[in-house]
């Protein structure tokens, strides 16, 4: 959206949002979103989630490790048709992009786990 004085309030074309912000994600998400950037999205998270989880391998602590295997485990019996699959899953998420060490990328983790909830 772009506001300016004396001309009022306009949405701005798709490409200028920021699609990574949680807000716009969640709002994305709330209903069924468009294909097109469900593939988009996807396409992003399969280039940098397994950069991270090599990462988060060698840089991990043992509780982190053990974080995100409580995470796997209750993901594994609840799936994420459950508050308490999806609150595993954002859980393990937010560990493995904190075990990774590397801040920019860890600020990624709730655009991530946006998708998710």
């Amino acid at each position: 959206m772009e506001s300016r004085p004396k001309s009022g309030t306009r949405i701005s074309v798709l490409v200028s949002w920021h699609l990574l912000d949680t807000d716009i994600l969640s709002w994305m998400f709330a209903q069924e979103p468009q294909l097109e950037l469900l593939t988009a999205l996807f396409e992003l998270r399969r280039m940098i989630e397994p950069q991270i989880a090599a990462l988060a391998s060698e840089r991990r602590t043992l509780k982190q490790a053990n974080e995100m295997g409580q995470a796997l485990e209750v993901m594994s019996s609840e799936t994420l048709h459950t508050e308490k699959g999806r609150a595993a899953d954002e859980l393990f998420h937010a560990k493995l992009f904190e075990a990774c060490g590397n801040l920019f990328l860890t600020s990624l983790s709730g655009s991530v786990t946006a998708t998710v909830i």
